[in-house]
């Protein structure tokens, strides 16, 4: 009989081991997908025999498949440690380094055995074990105006935009920190007054997978025309364990449109325009920092300068005008077409206010008073004719006569170089609207630069054929004068030099004109009259 305890040789041992793996950086059961990751397992082992050398082997496993788990280089992540069991229980280190970037979102486990001369003693592989798992969180992001609720941003003083965070694979129960910074599509923080724009979350999952909000806070009044990305970084205890920082992530991204205007009169293109029934003012807005693809609607709105309020058409309707357009690129342009009757508008001066919409959310806005690009002006004149020697309404017939005419003028736009003429109008008159289009065009510089061609310089006047052949062409003159210049091209009036008695000869067109639109003499009769009147004009200047 051997009944020794102590007897070495009679004592059979059954190792076993338990571990638990940790990320050496977070020191905890979580890791960041980087391209140098480092978990290091604990192997607790019992029943060794002192002494002797072992080898401890490891492999992480996918916790999700129950698969191999593989590192970014497509291998197996395995370790393994040879030691020299100081004591029959302990405790021995192995540590898994690997490039992980592609294992966001996963959760690992890891498997380990013990071995001596080849053979396997203890083996340790539970999947479901807790103490074996370690957690490589994953993050997307979803940014949205909270006004809004779309990715487009109108740039006022205080807007929040909320980024919803989706994230992965979190150990639960320990107190996270999601933080976020606001960067320029250029890949830098955006600066406001000095300052980055950040925001930050705590919370603590009580699931793996799950949502949380950040939201930021900002003034974006001097931002306008920029598009932003919003990156977020998840941290435990400090250290980052995911981000998310696609500076090309639509999800991402968000937009703060910017809108400037210039309006001008479709037929002078001046900020100037004639109070009539048929005004046609046309905005061209240029848009900065828009989503492209996206589908916009920009809406005009004519406000009175002196008041702010919305000016009224001749109807007593409010003057608007709208154009869509699916954005083709970042920054361009798009007409805003008011047309309206606006005879009341006389003296007064407009401002376009323009709001841009997308899915019927206002996203942009100009609207500056002050701002003359935006600025339109209906000038107005009011005159009161006095003669000189009366000083009052009634003129004596006399030789010569001298009327002044004071007038009134309002809604000029200021630096800008205005042209004042005045015909006298025989106050019969049956159409004088059309005797004063006839006058005041054979006054007005075109007029000169058409009907005076003559030589040394000195100019002819409607005589000349070729003047009154370009007077006919010419689109924008009235018919009646057509009508003259085609009975003046037939006529045999002698050409002349303008310098010496282009009044007579302007005299002389005014009042046959006038008598002919009175209906007290033909056309045929207005221009036999012109002739004789000029050509004894010209007559006596030439000394015949």
């Amino acid at each position: 009989e051997h009944k020794d305890k102590d007897d070495e040789n009679q004592i059979v041992t059954f190792p076993g081991i338990q571990t638990t793996a940790r990320d050496n950086v977070t020191e905890d059961h979580v890791s960041n997908a980087t391209d140098s990751i480092t978990i290091v397992d604990t192997v607790a082992y019992t029943g060794l025999k002192k002494g002797d050398t072992y080898t401890v082997t490891g492999i992480l496993m996918d916790a999700d498949t129950s698969e191999t788990a593989l590192d970014d280089d497509g291998n197996t992540i395995t370790a393994s440690k040879e030691f020299t069991a100081p004591s029959t229980d302990g405790n021995i280190d192995i540590a898994f380094t690997f490039a992980g970037v592609l294992l966001a979102g996963k959760t690992l486990v890891a498997f380990e055995d013990i071995s001596y001369e080849g053979r396997r003693y203890a083996v340790h592989a539970d999947i479901n074990d807790k103490g074996q798992t370690v957690y490589i969180p994953k993050i997307r992001t979803k940014a949205l105006d909270a006004n809004t609720g779309l990715n487009q941003v109108k740039a006022d003083s205080n807007v929040t935009v909320v980024d919803t965070v989706t994230y992965t694979h979190l150990l639960p129960g320990k107190t996270y920190v999601m933080k976020g910074v606001l960067m320029t599509s250029a890949g830098n923080a955006l600066m406001v007054n000095g300052k980055t724009i950040t925001a930050s979350t705590e919370f603590v999952p009580i699931t793996p997978d799950g949502t949380v909000d950040v939201a930021f806070n900002f003034d974006a009044s001097e931002i306008g025309g920029r598009k932003l990305v919003v990156y977020e970084y998840l941290e435990l205890d400090g250290n980052t364990v995911a981000s998310h920082t696609d500076i090309s992530d639509t999800d991402q991204t968000i937009y703060v449109p910017k809108l400037r205007t210039t309006i001008f009169d479709s037929e002078n293109g001046s900020h100037n325009s004639a109070a009539d029934e048929d005004i046609t003012l046309i905005d061209t807005v240029r848009y900065n920092g828009v989503e492209i693809g996206r589908r916009y609607t920009v809406v005009g709105t004519l406000v009175d300068k002196e008041t702010g309020n919305a000016l009224l058409d001749d109807a007593g309707n409010k003057i608007t005008a709208s154009n869509e357009f699916v954005a083709e690129k970042i920054n361009g342009t798009i007409d805003v077409i008011f047309k309206f009757s606006g005879v009341c508008l006389a003296g007064k001066t407009t401002v376009a206010f323009e709001d841009m919409y997308s899915e019927g959310k206002k996203v942009a806005v100009h609207a500056d008073l002050r701002d003359e690009g935006q600025t339109e002006y209906f000038p107005s004149v009011h005159t009161t004719a006095t003669s000189n020697d009366t000083e009052d309404h009634v003129v004596g017939a006399n030789e010569k006569v001298t009327i002044t005419d004071q007038v009134a003028l309002k809604a000029l736009k200021l630096g800008t170089e205005y042209t004042l003429s005045g015909t006298l109008m025989n106050a019969k008159t049956k159409n004088p609207e059309a005797a004063w289009e006839v006058m005041s065009y054979l006054n007005s510089k075109d007029a000169m630069m058409y009907l005076a061609e003559g030589e040394k310089g000195v100019g002819a006047l409607m005589p000349r054929k070729s003047a009154l052949d370009t007077l006919m062409e010419k689109e924008d003159v009235c018919d009646a004068l057509k009508v003259a210049a085609g009975l003046l091209k037939e006529a045999k009036l002698q050409s002349f030099p303008m310098s010496g008695y282009v009044n007579e000869y302007l005299g002389a067109i005014g009042n046959n004109m006038t008598d002919y639109m009175e209906g007290l003499i033909d056309m045929d009769t207005a221009v036999s009259n012109i002739q004789t009147e000029v050509q004894a004009a010209a007559d006596a200047f030439n000394g015949k």
